[in-house]
């Protein structure tokens, strides 16, 4: 469902109804809904012929294969081309085991461990090395998850999702733990990105709701760790990603 974050008014009606019969074959009657809501727009299931967007998918994967198929070919060539066009042209491994819908949102731990977010509702941890049979602890959410962070130097998770939940977890232990929970935004969250580059362990969250809310360390709570809501920035429009 994240792959639909986008204003509904750049798109044309062809590309929107594509966006919505893909949806509503996949089964995603929630997504469906919001983005009716958010576009101004009906479903029509007449439209278009059953399962086009994915017919017209499958084309265009086809045929960006084929304009690259010589250069992966290239013996010559390093997993990782040198130049300003570099692109993966190996599959180390495949996770197909991890989640049941689409992944949203990929993270590396400070440890090495891989943590992925899913339109199934659950956010996967992987355990051990990523080897022919990899394992994961999963963690069931409320909603689809849309945006995953991990802080760089800590063992702290911020965990997005479509009801406006954002939640907070440590990731010390094999099974992540639930610290804290907020629901400020009144739609689905887009992102969730701790700040960069600071000693200062902030965090923002973005959503459809047009706004941006920044979180700090609780000046008096009870329990060391915690986390409280610092400003709300009121934007102009849809904010979809905070970099």
């Amino acid at each position: 469902a994240t792959l639909l974050e986008i204003q509904s008014a750049s798109m044309d009606e062809d590309t929107l109804q594509l966006l919505l019969q893909g949806l509503a074959e996949s089964g995603y009657s929630y997504a469906l809904s919001v983005l009716q809501q958010e576009a101004n727009c009906q479903y029509d299931p007449n439209r278009f012929p059953p399962a086009e967007l994915s017919r017209r998918l499958a084309g265009s994967a086809s045929a960006t294969k084929s304009a690259t198929l010589g250069q992966a070919e290239n013996p010559e060539l390093s997993l990782l081309s040198p130049g300003e066009d570099d692109y993966v042209q190996q599959q180390i491994r495949c996770l197909d085991s991890f989640h049941a819908g689409n992944v949203t949102c990929v993270r590396w731990a400070p440890d090495g461990r891989l943590i992925s977010g899913s339109a199934d509702r659950s956010f996967c941890v992987s355990t051990g090395a990523l080897g022919d049979s990899p394992e994961s602890v999963r963690v069931a959410a409320n909603a689809a998850i849309l945006s995953l962070d991990v802080h760089p130097v800590s063992n702290l998770l911020l965990v997005s999702t479509m009801d406006g939940s954002v939640m907070l977890y440590s990731i010390a232990a094999a099974k992540p733990l639930l610290l804290q929970n907020w629901r400020n935004h009144i739609k689905y969250v887009n992102s969730v990105r701790w700040q960069p580059y600071s000693s200062q362990p902030l965090f923002a969250s973005c959503s459809f709701d047009e706004s941006v809310h920044v979180y700090r360390p609780a000046e008096s709570a009870e329990v060391a760790g915690s986390y409280e809501l610092l400003q709300r920035l009121q934007c102009g429009g849809v904010v979809e990603a905070i970099c």
